[in-house]
């Protein structure tokens, strides 16, 4: 596998990453889907993502559905805001929830991925 460079992903703190540490292979975070954004008004749908890269640098991404122009078209498109790196430092999951709209709160709120992710990275920030 290190031959290959296979890359283990998954949460810090799980076995993805004790498996990656043991066999001396690269471990990233996964994706961490936050929420699913119905903006009514326009018709569009947001799918929203937590992304974490390898070179270390992390962003939100959107993927976002809306109807097209004329009839039997679908529009949208995507987009990505960079995050700084250590984004997540001293970030509670209500910090977190306040860089969205009010519109999606209640989905990061209750979001356990994101609130491991975070108590998790600061754990190791606190480490270092």
């Amino acid at each position: 596998m290190r031959k290959r460079k296979v890359l283990i992903q998954g949460e810090y703190d799980t076995y993805a990453e004790s498996f990656a540490k043991e066999n001396k292979l690269d471990f990233l975070h996964s994706d961490i889907h936050i929420a699913d954004d119905d903006i009514e008004i326009a018709h569009e749908h947001d799918i929203i993502t937590l992304r974490f890269h390898s070179d270390g640098s992390a962003d939100i991404h959107y993927n976002c559905f809306t109807p097209g122009g004329s009839a039997g078209s679908y529009g949208g498109g995507e987009y990505a805001n960079k995050l700084p790196k250590d984004f997540y430092v001293g970030c509670t999951l209500e910090k977190f929830a306040d860089n969205f709209n009010v519109r999606i709160r209640e989905q990061i709120l209750s979001n356990e991925a994101i609130r491991r992710f975070l108590e998790s990275a600061n754990r190791r920030y606190e480490k270092r």
